[in-house]
């Protein structure tokens, strides 16, 4: 008989179950006389996570780093996060701006004043108003001329209204406004009978600066 008759290969009994396939572990399982059901979840559980990518079998022994949890937290878990973070946060304040302030047709900066035009129409009657105040740097220098006792300044109004009807006919409305500008706010209101009117528009001159303001009617229900 040969020496190597004699040897017989030793092996663990752990390595013979990592070989086998699941379709062996399953076929011991429905052999198993008395099969237990956690038993046979975790071999099924196991044998998926050896099967499974290496940045799976990290993640169960523990060897990658979960994120905490909360969007916020990760945002601002970096500094190079949260300038991202401010920086979108800009862009939407930009963008938020742009789309409800800047395209608004009815409301103007004429020469340090807000000027901002309304209308809707009630009952067969459509009613317009003005509103122009100062905004907030020209009232500061305003206050400060007003500390003048003698000061004589004030900007020339003039503001004159009309409409436009479905047909695209202007209609003028009510008289023009000949006013005085200075710190105080002022509210300049017409009205017309309603003739189809589905546009208000303003013609706002303040000192050597004039600018045309328009508004559609709303129509509020009695």
């Amino acid at each position: 008989m040969a020496f190597g008759d004699n040897m017989k290969e030793t092996r663990e009994p752990s390595q013979d179950n990592e070989k086998k396939s699941s379709s062996e572990i399953l076929e011991s399982i429905l052999n198993d006389p008395n099969p237990h059901i956690e038993t046979m979840q975790q071999q099924i559980h196991e044998e998926r996570i050896r099967n499974a990518p290496k940045i799976v079998q990290d993640f169960y022994a523990g060897k990658v780093n979960q994120f905490d949890k909360g969007l916020f937290k990760v945002l601002v878990a970096k500094k190079s996060n949260r300038i991202i973070f401010i920086i979108l946060i800009l862009c939407l304040l930009i963008v938020f701006i742009n789309g409800n302030l800047g395209n608004r047709k009815n409301l103007k900066v004429i020469n340090g004043y807000e000027c901002e035009l309304q209308s809707f129409s009630y009952d067969g009657t459509c009613y317009a108003s003005l509103k122009v105040h100062p905004i907030a740097k020209k009232k500061k220098l305003l206050e400060k001329i007003q500390e003048d006792p003698e000061h004589s300044d004030y900007y020339p109004l003039y503001v004159s209204f009309s409409g436009i009807t479905q047909a695209e006919v202007t209609v003028p409305i009510g008289h023009d406004f000949a006013e005085r500008l200075f710190i105080d706010e002022q509210i300049l209101r017409t009205s017309i009978d309603d003739c189809d009117i589905i546009y208000i528009t303003c013609k706002v001159k303040i000192g050597n600066s004039e600018e045309e303001l328009k508004t559609k009617v709303s129509h509020k229900i009695q």
